[in-house]
């Protein structure tokens, strides 16, 4: 079955990946009127006192509201403004990313994303993509798992079968269920990991400590 999924402008707050060379700059002011002589004189200085002819040093932004500036600044520059007496703080400039959102999601994945009671459909499941679980293996210990299944989309594979005398195969369905809840492409939670099957309980869902323990 095909997924249509929407992107969506939500900026993702987990996402700290750094834009190297730029910054924000809150100065020591209280007083707006005094915000536009402060930046002024402060740029002027970062111009006497860095290679601003590189082009590495640059003001971005203004924002006298809350008293701060962006500005990209080489190493040099950014040493100097360290020091500056005139700033307060020196805040790295974050990447930010838009959350993707799976329209069909079934009512647990939606209320995983979700602060709040999920009453009635439509559900909708929220997600960052950056942290969608890409190449990091799961060892589901379970009855097995249906690796073929469309849903995992070849990212499911076997790593061992206990059971003596059993097959790579899932007679059961709860270790295929839970592996769809885990890495499922419409079911699960981190849609890109891959999954990895170890038969420890047999067709009925029986096992024991020493299979589990092997």
């Amino acid at each position: 079955m095909k997924l249509f999924y929407l992107i969506i402008f939500a900026t993702s707050l987990t996402a700290n990946e750094v834009v190297p060379g730029k910054f924000f700059l809150k100065l020591k002011t209280e007083m707006s009127a005094m915000f536009k002589a402060k930046t002024l004189k402060l740029l002027k200085e970062i111009d006497d006192n860095s290679v601003i002819s590189t082009g590495k040093t640059s003001l971005l932004g203004s924002y006298d509201f809350i008293n701060t500036v962006a500005v990209s600044l080489d190493p040099k520059a950014y040493k100097s403004i360290l020091k500056h007496p005139d700033v307060k703080e020196v805040i790295p400039v974050t990447k930010k990313y838009a959350y993707v959102v799976q329209r069909d999601a079934t009512w647990g994945l939606s209320r995983t994303s979700s602060k709040s009671k999920t009453r009635s459909k439509p559900y909708t499941y929220t997600y960052d993509a950056k942290f969608s679980g890409d190449g990091i293996p799961v060892f589901v210990i379970d009855t097995g798992v249906n690796t073929e299944h469309e849903d995992f989309q070849g990212r499911a594979s076997w790593g061992k079968v206990v059971i003596k005398g059993d097959s790579e195969t899932d007679e059961n369905g709860h270790g295929t269920h839970c592996a769809g809840t885990i890495a499922g492409n419409k079911y699960g939670v981190a849609k890109k990991a891959k999954i990895i099957a170890v038969k420890v309980l047999d067709s009925e869902g029986n096992g024991d400590d020493t299979t589990i323990a092997d």
